[in-house]
């Protein structure tokens, strides 16, 4: 399978964004530690829906607006990191949590997979 591959330029710097023909599968910041790690498959620089969309959305979030969509994501991790990320798709627009918030709303899951004590 294919992986699409795209830039956007952000009042942040550079983002990169990947995708396969169906879904979002990627997006890093230019320089980040893990920068395109998940990539495995052939890459081809081309704008295709998910990627345009994709932009759409950013164009929206960095406006200062609060989108009405998300575009396509699919996440490829592990099942804890799954978790941390849908977790992390019920933020509200503007709000900020901790990663401690995280930590709470994840703990169990991780503790049923790991099938290892946890703090309370």
């Amino acid at each position: 399978m294919l992986t699409y591959i795209s830039e956007y330029d952000s009042a942040l710097g550079k983002i990169y964004l990947a995708s396969n023909e169906k879904a979002l599968i990627g997006l890093w910041f230019e320089n980040q530690k893990y920068f395109e790690s998940t990539i495995q498959n052939e890459c081809i620089e081309k704008d295709t829906p998910v990627l345009m969309r994709t932009k759409e959305w950013l164009d929206v979030y960095f406006d200062h607006k609060e989108p009405d969509f998300i575009p396509e994501i699919s996440f490829e991790g592990t099942p804890f990191q799954k978790k941390v990320w849908n977790e992390l798709l019920k933020i509200p627009y503007g709000k900020t949590i901790t990663y401690m918030d995280i930590a709470k709303k994840t703990r169990d899951f991780f503790c049923k997979s790991c099938r290892s004590s946890c703090w309370t």
